[in-house]
């Protein structure tokens, strides 16, 4: 009889992970022989203690699927543990119970746990795709429902600091009183036609294996939008925080410019570009969810000041902070894309290229779009600035009355400097849009969002690393999304 306790993982992989890593198990004493699987394919063969081997996961970050089977001196299997690489990890826990009426399911139940957060700051509950309010969710009924029909019951909580998980129950139609709790979900990109709004609607257009997948449930509508700020981009956003609050004047709530960039029900999450927790992987400090009731992302991300102008001895780490942010954003199961916002001279001390970040979103499905936040003005007037602080400092050093002059600035050379600049941003990240002033800004948050309108998040039944989903029988026009599926990548 297989035990799931026979074997499990010492070696837990919640960061951002590649290359040769030690892989180590703990047993029982049953147990003659491990084999270790990476993505299905054999990896590493212990026939005696200690029960530790070191196995390549590539050069670069990839999803992958890592599995540990116990056999016993013939061969027969013990037990077996898994875990997911390079693919968001619960570091908090959501469960959910549904409550059953004469076996029809008429309501739930809700618990929630974190290791790292106390209290939560929001419940989300949908059924088939759709959010519905409950006054207790530790306790609640569920919507009017057909029992022969296939459904799909969701629960996310936020806690405070931004974390989230998510739970899902899928019952009904040929699960009839079973339900199946694993689930997958995969971001699909419609141009030019209306996306889904029920899953038989999307009957085949996924597959795994060569096979049709089933499709369970649509995710559509409200989107997750995460951010990573360079520092050195601080001043320059202050500036376009200014000219928008210039523009809107004492209407600024009811002023169109203040929501751009969000619409009603979307999430953003802000993080820090610096590895803000010491732990055994990377963890980036992150937001609670910003609503649309503070304004779009066009205000927000000008006004708020989430990263410190002086971040002291914690270097910035934009890419692999990149990389967190996919990771965050793919465990939502919502449409979603990542925004890196780079200013003058940044400094990126990652472990990860921005070439080999790029082609991690592409593989988890997660869109990018990096602006490069630079105005001439602000430019000019730090120039300025620091032209005359020299200027200071030098008349410290020369005998009284002695005339000391302020270097002049020269436009021109400040401009040369920002072209080169952004051409140097273009090298590493490859499509970067120009912000050169809040026109700028304000349509690229707009196309943003108008971007990220045509996803749609298909459930599928079971747990599939992302590059076990395939297209199938898909209508024209209908696709995976990819890394440079956004609007604003490049002008």
């Amino acid at each position: 009889m297989v035990s799931a306790n026979s074997i499990v993982f010492v070696s837990l992989f919640l960061g951002l992970t590649a290359g040769w890593q030690q892989v180590e198990v703990t047993v029982d004493r049953a147990v003659a022989v491990v084999e270790l699987r990476l993505d299905g394919e054999p990896a590493a063969r212990l026939e005696e203690p200690p029960w530790r081997v070191e196995i390549d996961l590539g050069p670069e970050l990839a999803p992958q699927h890592l599995e540990a089977l116990a056999f016993d001196g013939e061969g027969g299997e013990l037990g077996r543990a898994r875990q997911w690489i390079n693919l968001p990890r619960q570091r908090q826990e959501v469960r959910l119970l549904l409550e059953r009426d004469g076996g029809r399911v008429t309501g739930g139940r809700l618990a929630w746990d974190s290791l790292e957060h106390l209290a939560s700051s929001s419940v989300r509950l949908s059924f088939d795709g759709d959010e519905f309010e409950v006054a207790d969710p530790s306790a609640f009924a569920l919507p009017s429902h057909d029992a022969g029909r296939l459904h799909v019951l969701s629960a996310e909580v936020v806690f405070v600091g931004g974390a989230t998980a998510r739970a899902d129950a899928v019952f009904g139609g040929e699960y009839g009183e079973v339900t199946a709790t694993e689930l997958t979900a995969v971001p699909v990109l419609a141009d030019g036609r209306r996306l889904p709004r029920r899953a038989e609607r999307a009957a085949g257009w996924l597959a795994v294996g060569g096979r049709p997948a089933q499709v369970v449930a649509v995710d559509h509508g409200s989107a997750d939008l995460y951010a990573v700020a360079d520092v050195g981009a601080g001043r320059h956003l202050e500036g376009l925080a200014v000219e928008l609050q210039r523009r809107t004047g004492a209407a600024r709530f009811n002023s169109p410019l203040y929501g751009v960039g969000l619409r009603q029900g979307d999430r953003l999450f802000l993080l820090h570009p610096s590895v803000q927790k010491s732990t055994s992987y990377d963890l980036f400090g992150i937001t609670s969810p910003l609503l649309a009731t503070n304004g779009g992302t066009a205000w927000q991300l000008a006004s708020r000041r989430f990263v410190d102008e002086s971040p002291g001895d914690l270097p910035q780490r934009l890419a692999d902070a990149v990389a967190a942010a996919a990771l965050e954003a793919a465990a939502g199961g919502r449409p979603r894309a990542v925004v890196l916002l780079l200013g003058p001279l940044a400094v990126d001390e990652s472990r990860h290229t921005p070439q080999v970040v790029r082609r991690f979103l592409d593989r988890l499905g997660v869109p990018l779009a990096v602006w490069y936040v630079e105005q001439l003005d602000v430019s000019l007037r730090l120039a300025e600035e620091a032209a005359a602080t020299r200027a200071e400092e030098r008349r410290k050093l020369v005998p009284p009355g002695e005339r000391v002059e302020v270097e002049a600035v020269d436009p021109q050379a400040i401009a040369e400097a920002r072209r080169r600049r952004l051409g140097a941003a273009r090298e590493a990240w490859g499509e970067v849009a120009d912000v050169d002033d809040v026109a700028a800004w304000v349509e690229l948050n707009g196309d943003l969002r108008k971007s990220v309108a045509r996803q749609a998040v298909l459930w599928i039944d079971g747990a599939h690393p992302p590059g076990a989903v395939a297209l199938g029988a898909a209508p024209p026009g209908v696709r995976l999304v990819t890394v440079d599926d956004v609007a604003g990548g490049g002008r």
